[in-house]
């Protein structure tokens, strides 16, 4: 017991006393009015346009990564070909026919509704550069050569105000609570380093009430006292040692807390009495890790 004494020593523990402020918990002062709502959708009206979209099909003619220029010619010839002789009437039949590539081969060839820069550069140059109907030329890109026909056009606009007021109203609300919070912990922040010795001024004037944690060692605990950055705060020199109240720390999220030493439970060796079956076992394991040594050296 007394050569392993470290072995039954309870470590130095510490309970603390904080109050928190936590911006989930924060209601926002007043709901925003639709003049404020409709100010806010006008201003930053750019956020609520949707893009161009464009419809389109293709056909696919494969030219390998590692194609030689016989194979390149020969892909460029057949997209040449395909492009000569397609229309938006045959466009479909043609992809289904010579397409290669298999996701929309079945389908005609169709992509669907694409906005810009979905694609490729290439594709996506050649795509915004064609009018309504227009059926290109073969488009080289990384996968080979492209025939794309552009079906329809659906122009960018705005999206109505009464379609995005639910989204301005969380945001709005969301920048009150911000800035309450920011100002609830900046005064919080304040009145615990004007009062270094109490949390019960900042306390009563910012009506925050005084929580208490239990015991923790170095290691930390549970809920609050498992975060690193509070169990190095209570263990910090100027907390634990000096008698201070923290400073402020973030807990990230909107979430902050100050704290001051409420208990400190030095470490201490536990009674033999309390320990001593440990012990017997101890010496026992040892004795017989002994005699199997010198028995395994024997065999």
């Amino acid at each position: 017991y007394t050569a392993h004494l470290a072995d039954y020593t309870n470590p130095e523990r510490v309970s603390v006393k904080y109050i928190e402020v936590n911006g989930a918990d924060i209601a926002s002062e007043s709901a925003p009015s639709d003049d404020e709502l409709r100010k806010r959708y006008v201003d930053e009206k750019q956020r609520f346009v949707q893009p161009e979209q464009r419809l389109v099909s293709h056909i696919l003619i494969d030219v390998p990564a590692n194609a030689t220029p016989a194979q390149q010619k020969a892909a460029l010839a057949k997209a040449n070909e395909i492009a000569a002789a397609a229309t938006p009437e045959d466009f479909a039949d043609l992809a289904q026919k010579d397409s290669q590539d298999l996701g929309s081969r079945r389908l005609g060839g169709d992509l669907g509704w694409l906005e810009k820069g979905v694609t490729n550069e290439a594709f996506d140059s050649a795509l915004f550069a064609l009018q309504k109907g227009q059926i290109s030329k073969p488009v080289l890109s990384t996968d080979g050569y492209h025939i794309i026909w552009l079906r329809d056009v659906r122009s960018g606009q705005s999206k109505p105000f009464e379609e995005v007021r639910d989204q301005l109203v969380k945001e709005a609300t969301a920048a009150d609570r911000d800035r309450n919070y920011n100002d609830v912990a900046g005064k919080m922040s304040d009145n615990t380093y004007q009062n270094p010795s109490s949390l019960e001024p900042a306390s009563v004037a910012l009506k925050l009430p005084i929580k208490t944690t239990a015991l923790f060692s170095r290691q930390g605990g549970e809920g609050v006292t498992a975060n690193p950055k509070v169990i190095a705060a209570a263990f910090s020199d100027d907390v634990l040692v000096q008698g201070n109240n923290s400073a402020l720390i973030d807990l990230g999220n909107n979430h902050s807390l100050v704290l001051h030493v409420d208990q400190h439970v030095p470490a201490a060796a536990k009674p033999l009495a309390e320990v001593r079956a440990d012990v017997q076992q101890k010496i026992l394991d040892e004795s017989m890790a002994e005699v199997e040594e010198k028995q395994a050296d024997e065999a």
